[in-house]
């Protein structure tokens, strides 16, 4: 089966962002007349009670670290940033947290330009800024912060926030692979097993670098190991290997891996040694303990029927519930299932959509909130007024998310995602003919001008509308 481009996403990212991960030790700013202040709580101590999630005293820990930031310790405000930024010992702050992990920076702290670099790389608290994201990542890896150096080798690699240098990205991700990190033969590891990147895709360097990773102890890589295995693209099916190697990480203690584990038996990833009935269990478990990814899951499989009894109202009381209580993922998912009533399972149910989107908007990251307004827009837009409205949308979402909303927003409204082509084309100068969302000749004629054979077999086809999703977001 295929790699699943949504789990390798979610690899690179848990790899190097949990807020579980203990920061590095930050210098701290020592107070004038240090020897006056009163006695606080040991910060180690703080940090345990922090990221330990120890909620019986986490009153205490906040105090103590409000009074070490009073004190200008860096390393008490960048950990106050992670609280705000996740919510979990307070309200999420957003802006909260952007402020102590700026501090923090001020102070000499070096993790918090790491932190501070992830919220503009992924537009979790801020708007999505790849080229401040690389600023930030260079000023934490000057200062030492190992997944740092590991991330801007991967923005050189990729060209993201940065003139992009394949040779030397991958130079830096060698180098510190040499030494032992982790992370960076992770990233070695799914760049050598992406069908299309920056370098040609190899099974074999793609195993050798998640085992020299899970050999050292790294959980994440034999979750990706399993992945491989279980697909039998870029080298041979075993599915043996897979789930023992996925039994291992749940063993070790890995909740990702016990959600890939549950969905790949649903899902039949595992071929003859795939279970439903155990994946079902084992997702509904993860579920209601309160993954938000296993809940999604769940949702879809009612939806679908897919490993599951088909009962959609059943997925949508279950997102609902969930959006509720803060779940940002149950939020888009049930949004899009109110906009597009897939499959017409369930009656479409724009006005609802649209007043969840506008209850949670605070909550929602800004990249997902652009997108969702994008898609809302674009789902009963039929006049032109109305699909320039939705062009504007696009044109202020972040650059990197512009490729998902236009193929999002194929699935929505086809012909807004043709009257937001026709715009693009005639911006460069390649179509002339009048912007009505229609797919005539001229449209087609002027799309093939930008787009390979792909398209050229027909552009409305599910793989010509992901490649020119791509070139018209350029």
């Amino acid at each position: 089966m295929r790699i699943s481009a949504a789990l390798l996403a979610s690899t690179l990212l848990l790899s190097t962002s949990s807020l579980h991960a203990q920061p590095i030790s930050t210098p701290s700013t020592e107070p004038a007349q240090a020897a006056d202040l009163a006695p606080l709580m040991p910060l180690e101590e703080v940090r345990s009670i922090v990221y330990g999630e120890d909620q019986s005293r986490s009153e205490e820990a906040l105090e103590a670290l409000e009074a070490y930031a009073e004190r200008g310790d860096a390393a008490a405000m960048q950990i106050l940033g992670d609280v705000y930024a996740l919510g979990k010992f307070a309200d999420q702050d957003k802006d909260r947290a952007v402020e102590y992990y700026e501090r923090s920076i001020e102070a000499g702290g070096a993790f918090a330009a790491y932190r501070l670099a992830e919220a503009y790389r992924s537009g979790s608290l801020v708007d999505q800024d790849q080229t401040k994201a690389v600023e930030l990542y260079r000023s934490a890896a000057k200062k030492g912060v190992e997944d740092a150096k590991v991330k801007l080798a991967e923005a050189m690699l990729f060209g993201d926030g940065i003139e992009q240098d394949a040779d030397q990205g991958l130079a830096a991700l060698n180098e510190l692979a040499v030494a032992g990190n982790q992370t960076a033969l992770n990233t070695l590891g799914n760049v050598y097993s992406m069908p299309s990147g920056p370098v040609d895709q190899d099974g074999e360097k793609a195993v050798s670098f998640f085992d020299q990773a899970a050999k050292a102890g790294n959980l994440f890589a034999k979750v990706r190991l399993a992945e491989l295995y279980a697909d039998g693209e870029i080298v041979p099916e075993d599915n043996n290997a897979a789930l023992q190697n996925l039994q291992e990480a749940v063993d070790g203690g890995l909740e990702y891996a016990r959600l890939v584990l549950a969905t790949g038996h649903l899902s039949g990833r595992f071929g003859d040694e795939s279970d439903p009935s155990l994946g079902l269990s084992l997702l509904t478990e993860l579920a209601e303990g309160g993954n938000s990814q296993a809940l999604v899951t769940l949702a879809n499989a009612f939806y679908w029927g897919s490993g599951a009894p088909e009962d959609p109202n059943r997925a949508v009381s279950l997102l609902r519930t969930a959006a509720e209580n803060g779940n940002v993922a149950a939020t888009q998912r049930l949004a899009m299932l109110l906009r597009d009533a897939p499959g017409e399972r369930i009656d479409e149910n724009l006005a609802e959509a649209r007043t969840l989107i506008s209850s949670t908007s605070e909550n929602l990251p800004p990249a997902v909130r652009t997108r969702e307004y994008a898609l809302l827009a674009a789902a009963d837009a039929r006049k032109s007024g109305e699909f320039a409205q939705v062009t504007q949308f696009l044109t202020e979402a972040p650059a990197p998310a512009r490729p998902e909303i236009l193929r999002a927003m194929f699935q929505t409204n086809p012909n807004a995602f043709v009257y937001v082509a026709q715009t693009k084309l005639r911006d460069r100068g390649v179509y002339n003919g009048p912007l009505n969302g229609l797919l005539t000749g001229s449209t087609i004629r002027a799309i093939n001008t930008i787009c390979d054979d792909v398209c050229r077999r027909g552009p409305m086809r599910q793989e010509a509308v992901q490649h020119l999703s791509d070139r018209l977001a350029e």
